[in-house]
């Protein structure tokens, strides 16, 4: 028998599906490690969660699943939804996961975007995870974030 011990949990819901939507900036986003989510052009930074566990024994996972619910407002493209991880709180860090969705803007222009990832032997204590949503450059491609936007995550260990 398999005994799995949570450790830490943290969602993220910064937006729940109503209002306006928030236009998704055409992609821009680096991978550098000094990149700080703060500084990154309005509507990059979607949502984050940091994950805490002390200690964090070895043979553990973090599982992260994000979930963006988008419309397509002009043209037909493509949108990149990135996780980033990081040890510091500021920084936005190494994109450690990507999935990208076509979208139309017809009678299918509302999309649910959904990444699940899971992060094994994790050795800081502490993790920040950063989602981020951002339009292919393709000419005249619009689209915009409507909700739900939430990211989870959970920490396990020792996974044996």
């Amino acid at each position: 028998m398999m005994s799995v011990q949570v450790l830490d949990m943290k969602v993220s819901v910064p937006r729940f599906g109503q209002g306006p939507g928030v236009p998704i900036p055409v992609g821009l986003i680096s991978t550098m490690p000094t990149d700080n989510k703060y500084d990154i052009a309005p509507g990059f930074f979607q949502a984050d969660v940091g994950i805490y566990a002390d200690p964090l024994p070895p043979n553990n996972r973090i599982v992260l699943n994000a979930v963006i619910g988008v419309i397509g407002t002009s043209a037909n493209g493509q949108i990149i939804v990135k996780l980033f991880k990081s040890l510091d709180p500021v920084e936005i860090g190494v994109e450690i996961a990507d999935t990208r969705i076509g979208f139309e803007t017809n009678a299918e222009a509302y999309y649910t975007i959904e990444l699940q990832i899971a992060d094994f032997n994790t050795t800081s204590q502490f993790n920040v995870y950063n989602l981020t949503a951002e339009l292919e450059p393709i000419e005249k491609a619009g689209a915009s974030v409507i909700g739900p936007i939430s990211l989870t995550g959970v920490a396990y260990g020792p996974v044996l």
